[in-house]
């Protein structure tokens, strides 16, 4: 026949190996290669425009106009390749919280608390927890499974 601590024991341990292959795994890394590509086009104006008038003997004046376009146009195109790397491992690493609740065992009196956990080990977190509320405080150190 089969003992009752026996399930038990064999049911936290196939729990444990869960959490443990689903929390121990190593990082999931991503390199994304990103171009970048700029193009510049530069226009530069520089229009000359000379203005010639001849004086001519009878009170002529012969004017010439010469307008010369010296402007340039430059068209510049880079490309840049850069890497990028993503890691998907980030895990919260405290858990704190606050507590409400209620005395059942006598007249109705409001329970509140605080409790503070940290990552210890993989899934495991290690904790404290306090209570107050009623004539006497209470306190205590926890264990918890992250699945």
């Amino acid at each position: 026949m089969i003992n009752k601590n026996y399930i038990i024991i064999t049911g936290v341990l196939m729990l444990v190996a869960f959490a443990g292959g689903r929390f121990l795994v190593p990082a999931k890394v991503v390199t994304k290669i990103v171009t970048q590509t700029q193009t510049v086009t530069v226009h530069d104006t520089n229009v000359v425009t000379v203005v010639k008038e001849v004086d001519k003997p009878g009170g002529e004046v012969d004017k010439t106009t010469t307008t010369t376009d010296l402007s340039t146009s430059n068209t510049d195109t880079t490309s840049k390749d850069t890497d990028k790397t993503v890691t998907d491992n980030e895990k919260p690493q405290w858990h704190v919280g606050a507590t409400y609740g209620a005395n059942l065992n006598s007249s109705p009196t409001a329970l509140y608390g605080v409790r503070a956990e940290k990552r210890f080990l993989g899934p495991i977190f290690l904790g404290a927890w306090g209570m107050s509320g009623t004539s006497a405080t209470s306190g205590g150190l926890s264990v918890s499974l992250e699945f």
